[in-house]
């Protein structure tokens, strides 16, 4: 029996930052929706500005893009790496809003 070895782990699909909202999640959101299925998305970039779907929780909420890079004299890229820090310093805001979810 011949095996063959995986060289690349198994990943959900994560869209690059930046990027226009993923139709992948408008469609699950509509799909899950349409069957009467809760789902909840969770919207971690702070530079996706238009979706087609509701968040349930949201950074921006917590930090803009405009604002870091306006206060921190930041592009557009390090703005994004100092909200993933804010939301790192600021865990707990997190843990609250997923909590808030249900199951």
């Amino acid at each position: 029996m011949i095996e063959m070895e995986r060289k690349l782990p198994l990943r959900p699909r994560t869209p690059p930052l930046h990027s226009a909202p993923l139709p992948p999640t408008s469609n699950a959101h509509q799909f899950l929706s349409a069957i009467g299925r809760k789902c909840s998305v969770v919207n971690l970039d702070p530079a996706n500005e238009r979706t087609s779907y509701p968040c349930a929780l949201d950074i921006r909420s917590l930090v803009t893009l405009e604002d870091i890079m306006a206060d921190e004299a930041l592009g557009p890229n390090g703005g994004v790496l100092y909200a993933l820090e804010e939301l790192q310093h600021n865990v707990e805001w997190l843990q609250r809003g997923l909590d808030g979810l249900g199951g």
